[in-house]
């Protein structure tokens, strides 16, 4: 997975771009965190990774046993990876119909940075078409 350096992060969104805590894995695309907007102001809330749409980890919608079971293993390799207290780096553009903040969200290696969307996109999560609709 390639990195990027710091200063490289997040040029389109630099004037969006926050610290945050890991609270807790709500879901494999969505998170509640605690993200620093600065001057002593932090705000806790639920973040929604962009162009991903991890598989429900819950029967609700017509969502199958196989499907399910794909949510919750990302789930759980999201809780593994992310346990709370975990730092990242989040960009914000805009908020969901569910009123959570949709992000882009990266996680320092030895290496550099990398965007956890792309690598989730990479390793066969489903991603978005522009109207919202999974692809894949």
């Amino acid at each position: 997975m390639p990195t990027i350096p710091v200063e490289q992060l997040a040029a389109p969104y630099s004037f969006n771009t926050y610290k945050a805590r890991m609270i807790r894995v709500l879901d494999g695309d969505t998170f509640e965190m605690d993200v620093d907007l600065g001057q002593k102001t932090s705000r806790r809330d639920h973040y929604r990774l962009a162009r991903v749409q991890v598989w429900e980890s819950s029967r609700r919608m017509g969502t199958t046993e196989e499907d399910k079971q794909k949510g919750l293993a990302v789930k759980a390799k999201m809780t593994a990876e992310f346990p709370p207290g975990s730092e990242l780096v989040v960009t914000t553009a805009k908020g969901d119909k569910y009123g959570r903040f949709v992000i882009e969200a990266w996680y320092k290696t030895q290496t550099g940075w990398v965007n956890l969307n792309d690598r989730l996109l990479s390793e066969g999560v489903p991603g978005m078409d522009g109207g919202g609709s999974r692809i894949g």
